[in-house]
């Protein structure tokens, strides 16, 4: 799921869920989730992605659509920028 040889500091995963909407068709919606220690700072969301919740230590981004391109997170870690490449689909 990540592109890049390290991981990220912390643990990163995604959930799937799938429901009925009040049509009775189905729908699909995806958590990449994302908590992280208090050494990451100035976590920046990927470009056109809103987060549900975006709080020290906690990333939750959703979709309702697959990606078709790799998402891009940005931190600061040790004084250092760096960046998490997730490629789709997550």
């Amino acid at each position: 799921m990540v592109a890049e040889p390290e991981e990220p500091p912390g643990t990163l995963s995604m959930a799937l869920a799938e429901y009925g909407d009040i049509s009775y068709a189905i729908r699909y919606t995806r958590w990449l989730v994302w908590t992280y220690p208090p050494e990451v700072t100035e976590v920046e969301l990927p470009g056109g992605m809103n987060a549900l919740v975006d709080e020290p230590g906690l990333l939750v981004l959703r979709t309702d659509e697959l990606p078709d391109e790799p998402l891009e997170i940005g931190y600061q870690l040790d004084g250092e920028r760096r960046t998490v490449t997730v490629l789709p689909p997550f």
